[in-house]
Parts: C-alpha cells; sequence; structure tokens
C-alpha cells in the first residue's frame, strides 16, 4: 500500500478492514436476496444495478430472506459481479470474512516482521522466503481486486447518488403541483380532494402514474381512488 498510495496514510487495519466488511455486509444482503433459499420472487435489474420484485414482495415482514432486504428495494449495487469474483467463492461456506481479514492482519504483521527482521539479522535465501514471497504476492493480488471493485463502486455509487438525488426532486415538485392538478378534476368537493392528495402522497407508484396519466384518465384515477379500487 505504501508503493501504490504512498501518501495516503492508509493501513491494512483499521481502513482496509473497515472497507472489506462494508462491502462484504452489502454484498452478502443482496446475494442472499438472489440466491438464497427463500429468494422467490426476486430478480435483478443487470443495466441499472438494482434488485427487483413485484411490489407485494417488499411489504414489511414479506422480505424475509434476509432482514435487511428492504433497502434493496431502490439502493444501487454496481459492482456485484466484481464483488462475486472476490466474495463469492466462499460464501456458500462462510469463510468470506475470515479469509479476507487474514489477509488484511496477514499484511500488517508481515509488515512489521519484515521490519524487525532487516534491523536485526541477514535476510537469507531460501525456500521459506521464496514461497513467503510469493504468498505475499497472491495477497496483493488479491487486494489490488478490492482496490478497483472499491474505486468502481465510489464512483458508480456517487453518479447513482446524484440520480436518486433529482428523481426525490422531481418526487418533490410533483408533491407541490398535486394539489393544482387535482382542482382540474371536475366535480370534486374540498374532503374529496384531501383524501386523494393523501393516498397519492404516500405512493411513488401511484404519484408517477397520476402524473403520466392524460386528462381524461386523471378523472377516472382520482374517482378510482375514492372507490377503493386501487
Amino acid at each position: 500500500m505504501q508503493i501504490k498510495l504512498p501518501n495516503a496514510g492508509l493501513k491494512g487495519k483499521p481502513h482496509i478492514e473497515s472497507r472489506i466488511k462494508t462491502m462484504k455486509k452489502d454484498f452478502t444482503v443482496v446475494y442472499d436476496i438472489r440466491y438464497g433459499a427463500n429468494s422467490s420472487g426476486f430478480g435483478c435489474n443487470s443495466e441499472e444495478h438494482l434488485v427487483t420484485a413485484p411490489r407485494d414482495v417488499w411489504i414489511p415482514g414479506r422480505t424475509h430472506v434476509h432482514p435487511k432486504a428492504a433497502k434493496w428495494k431502490s439502493t444501487l449495487l454496481p459492482c456485484f459481479k466484481e464483488l462475486s469474483i472476490i466474495f463469492g467463492k466462499d460464501r456458500a461456506n462462510g469463510n468470506l470474512a475470515e479469509n479476507l481479514e487474514d489477509v488484511v492482519e496477514e499484511l500488517n504483521t508481515e509488515a512489521i516482521g519484515e521490519t524487525l527482521q532487516d534491523d536485526f539479522q541477514p535476510n537469507p535465501i531460501s525456500d521459506k522466503s521464496t514461497n513467503k514471497k510469493r504468498k505475499k504476492e497472491n495477497v496483493e493480488s488479491l487486494l489490488e481486486a478490492v482496490y478497483a471493485a472499491s474505486e468502481r463502486i465510489a464512483n458508480q455509487f456517487e453518479a447513482s447518488t446524484k440520480l436518486l438525488i433529482a428523481a426525490e426532486e422531481d418526487m418533490l415538485l410533483k408533491k407541490k403541483q398535486l394539489n393544482e392538478e387535482l382542482s382540474k378534476i371536475p366535480k370534486l368537493i374540498v374532503l374529496q380532494k384531501l383524501q386523494v392528495a393523501k393516498r397519492i402522497s404516500k405512493d411513488e407508484d401511484l404519484m408517477i402514474l397520476f402524473f403520466a396519466a392524460p386528462a381524461e384518465e386523471k378523472i377516472v384515477f382520482v374517482h378510482a381512488i375514492l372507490a377503493n379500487e386501487i
């Protein structure tokens, strides 16, 4: 890490270890949603990097596949494929956390050990040192893969966050315009308008459908809500 990022002040522990744990936690939830024993109804939109499922699957109490599954209704995980390469092999047998944490601990231990060895004794060439060098190279290759996936995740999260913020701003604008649109519905009394506005404001899908509908369909839409037909 000193060679790759000489001025970053990063260490295997706690910096890389913390990042690995976060990536592992997110990957584990999405992995269980997609491939777990109770994953019926869930799918994946590979282009938008989203977990998909029918609306009723997300109802509280039904997301039993994982206690934190509900978060992934609208949260992106753009590097699932890359994380599968790093984490997927050991996911089934539960060795994931131990393996990666051992890697981080090993890097720190070896760095300290090599410093002490250089100070107090010569460094003879042997099969043992060759094996150690090869092992260290393998560990560094794994960490480079983690760095690459982490960097891509950060870039994708930044882009997806901007999209989510834009979507949230659009939804807030629609809520402000909702009262004006409902005022255009003929023969709608104030109480009915308030009832419809309250119902639509609480349901993002209804909000999108309402504003996408032409004027004639908006009338049908509103009366269907009042009649509890939708």
